[in-house]
This record gives C-alpha cells, structure tokens and sequence, in this order.
C-alpha cells in the first residue's frame, strides 16, 4: 500500500511539473524599458498586473494614457495577449505615441523571461522588448 502511494505522489508531482504556471508573473510590474529596433524609447508611467479574474488569467494596468485589459495565455516561455480593451482617452501626442507603442510591444510579445525581478516580454519578429520591474 506504501508503494502504490508514493507511485500516485510521484506521478501527481511529474504531472505537475509538466503545466505551465502563472504564479511567478502573477503581480503589478511597472515599466523600466521599452526598445524598438534596438533603441531605448522614453517611458512615460505604465505597468502590467497579471491575476486571475474568476478563471481567466487577464493583464489591466496603465498604458500612459488609458486603463486597459486583456486574456493572458502562458505556454512554457510564450506568451499570447487576446481580447484587448482600454479605455479610450485620448491625451497629448507624445503619450499617445509612447502608449501606440507600449501597447504593440505588449500584445505581440511572443515570448518572456524573468531574470532576478525584472520580467522581459520579446517580440523578435517586430524587434521590441519591454521590460517591467516587479512592485513588491
């Protein structure tokens, strides 16, 4: 009976091993980077705060401008932001301009990493990274 019970640990733990977590993205980050083509562009306040909305995993924050939210799905290391709504205000060029470009980097990002409490979102394709500080 022993036997059979760590058998039913050790596959329930193998199994879990192999899903995808969420809860290392899970929290407010703010914006400390946003690069397209390899050049640093000037941020203006914006962050990205992953959670569950019942059982959803959804990103909202501050884009510069406008309040947003979006469906988050989390692959391994990919990441895919659907469905995004903001709130529609319009404000002055340049933060329009920074958001235009806050959001791209955000909703393309194919892939991410955390190194230490920094998380990077990458879009290799269209050259973009954005970079969040976690806000403990």
């Amino acid at each position: 009976m022993k036997k059979l019970v760590l058998l039913f640990i050790s596959i329930f733990v193998i199994l879990l091993s192999g899903c995808t977590s969420t809860k290392a993205l899970e929290g407010k980050w703010n914006t400390v980077a946003l690069i397209v083509d390899g050049e640093p562009q000037e941020i203006i306040d914006s962050n990205i705060s992953f959670g569950y909305d019942d059982k959803n995993f959804m990103a909202k924050g501050l884009a510069g401008v406008n309040l947003y939210n979006a469906d988050v799905s989390i692959n391994g290391n990919n990441i895919t932001t659907t469905n995004m709504i903001n709130t529609g205000f319009v404000g002055i060029p340049a933060n329009m301009a920074y958001e235009d470009l806050f959001f791209q980097a955000f909703v393309n990002s194919t892939t991410y990493e955390i190194i230490d409490d920094t998380l990077i979102l990458y879009n290799p394709e269209q050259k973009t990274e954005l970079q969040l500080k976690k806000d403990f």
